[in-house]
């Protein structure tokens, strides 16, 4: 068994577990890279679907969670920490005009910037369940989209391969018959 071989049988026999970490520790992207991979048929779309969402709410809790830690207050006073929070934080409640749903809305848009709004949330004090809700909904919607977009990709992909491999073999067979006619003739003519 090769090596890749053998990577995309572990991932197919732990898809569950897969997914899960994947929405955790990679996020959004992941999710749309293993929902091709269900389009092509190593998982199962709703695996995918299921798993990466839990992932996905899972670490936006626990940062949650870890920005109501108090300690968390004493990395404002280095210099550098203190003047980007506060040009983010600045910018944030001026493109969301203090819209909590806005904010995390955005989060999901700009790259690297999901964990620490999930943490600022936490320090702003937010109920956790208006955290979750507006986590959960705008997951949900996100996770929906990238399913069926990254499922629809891999089928792409899956039904441009069959045509690929068609269209080789219809160019070889031209070929091969070419060749065997050019062959036949030279030996024909003499």
């Amino acid at each position: 068994m090769s090596m890749i071989e053998y990577i995309v049988f572990f991932f197919a026999s732990y898809s569950a577990l897969v997914c899960f970490f994947c929405g955790m520790i990679v996020g959004q992207e992941g999710i749309l890279v293993l929902s091709v991979f269900s389009g092509q048929g190593i998982f199962d779309w709703r695996v995918v679907f299921i798993f990466g969402y839990l992932g996905l709410m899972s670490v936006d809790s626990l940062f949650f969670f870890i920005g109501r830690i108090r300690q968390l207050s004493h990395l404002k006073k280095i210099r550098f920490v203190r003047n980007n929070y506060e040009k983010v934080i600045s910018f944030m409640h001026h493109f969301s005009r203090g819209n909590d749903f806005f904010v995390i809305l955005s989060s999901k848009f700009v790259y690297g910037s999901r964990l620490a709004v999930s943490m600022y949330m936490g320090r702003r004090r937010l109920s956790f369940l208006r955290f979750f809700v507006y986590v959960a909904v705008i997951n949900f919607v996100w996770i929906c989209l990238a399913v069926l977009i990254g499922w629809g990709t891999g089928r792409g992909i899956s039904l441009f391969m069959s045509v690929y491999n068609g269209f080789v073999f219809a160019v070889s067979f031209v070929v091969v018959s070419l060749i065997m006619y050019l062959i036949v003739r030279h030996f024909w003519d003499k």
